[in-house]
């Protein structure tokens, strides 16, 4: 059967076109985009953004006006997210993923944690899906930033600052997670099956008893299971000479850093020496 010229026409126009729909040609965006993960503590952060340029440009006042709801970024609005209530300049937020909305100003910002994660721009912004907005002071930075950066900065277990810089200013927001009652919560909840542990399980929860005040004696329990179960680790053998000694149980402490410091030497772990000798001297 021979088939019409204009239907070949078509048919072949059908299958280009649909060929077309999957081609995927790659070139560089004007602003990239990037994607940040962070501990603080033993709360994950993760913020989604795009990073515009200056390239010349005047920015804030400008090409990012005053006053005005602003995505943060570019492209489609930023989004941040953390897997433990988070204090986020004085205001709780449960964890979950957020939109960061910004209203940049001379000297004060507003910055917005946004509840409706698929707003798709700054133009579609409802004041009623705020879940924080807080007022942060900007600083001017002693060097110009090419693209803006979101990151985070003065790393503690229990806070960090989360910054936004671009050209000759960044904007600091403090923010502080409960780092000690949700390790206290983990091993709470892992107890139930410590006969899984394995070293590095008891070492942790025995630093954590011990420099938390809690139930002494049974952190040493742990450390002492931490090292018989990991015999050739002179780090763990370490800590757990440093606790003995601070709980002045000396002889024990002597014997552990001597032990500890032999394996630090064979090992050629100069940091580890250094600190066995330190601990020595402190309690012979």
């Amino acid at each position: 059967m021979r088939i019409p010229k204009t239907l070949s026409i078509v048919a072949a126009a059908i299958l280009l076109g649909a060929a077309g729909s999957f081609a995927q040609i790659k070139s560089p965006a004007a602003s990239p985009y990037s994607e940040l993960k962070q501990m603080v503590g033993v709360t994950e952060f993760t913020v989604k953004y795009s990073r515009p340029g200056v390239k010349g440009r005047e920015v804030y006042g400008q090409l990012v006006p005053y006053g005005e709801i602003w995505r943060t970024g570019a492209n489609a609005p930023t989004k941040i997210a953390f897997d433990s209530e988070v204090n986020f300049a004085g205001s709780p937020i449960p964890a979950g993923e957020y939109v960061l909305f910004t209203i940049p100003a001379e000297d004060v910002w507003t910055v917005i944690v946004y509840a409706d994660t698929e707003v798709p721009s700054a133009g579609a912004y409802d004041s009623k899906q705020d879940v924080a907005r807080v007022q942060v002071e900007a600083i001017e930075r002693p060097n110009s930033v090419e693209n803006f950066t979101i990151g985070f900065d003065a790393l503690r277990d229990e806070s960090a600052t989360l910054f936004l810089d671009w050209d000759n200013v960044r904007v600091p927001v403090q923010i502080t997670v409960d780092t000690t009652a949700l390790t206290a919560a983990s091993i709470e909840a892992s107890l139930a099956n410590i006969d899984d542990w394995g070293a590095r399980d008891y070492a942790d929860a025995a630093e954590f008893y011990h420099s938390n005040g809690k139930d002494s004696e049974l952190a040493l329990e742990w450390m002492h299971k931490a090292v018989s179960m990991s015999p050739n680790a002179f780090w763990l053998q370490y800590g757990y000479a440093k606790m003995l000694a601070e709980q002045g149980n000396t002889q024990q402490a002597l014997m552990m850093a001597k032990k500890s410091l032999k394996g630090a030497q064979a090992a050629g772990n100069a940091a580890y020496i250094s600190r066995n000798e330190a601990l020595l001297a402190k309690i012979r």
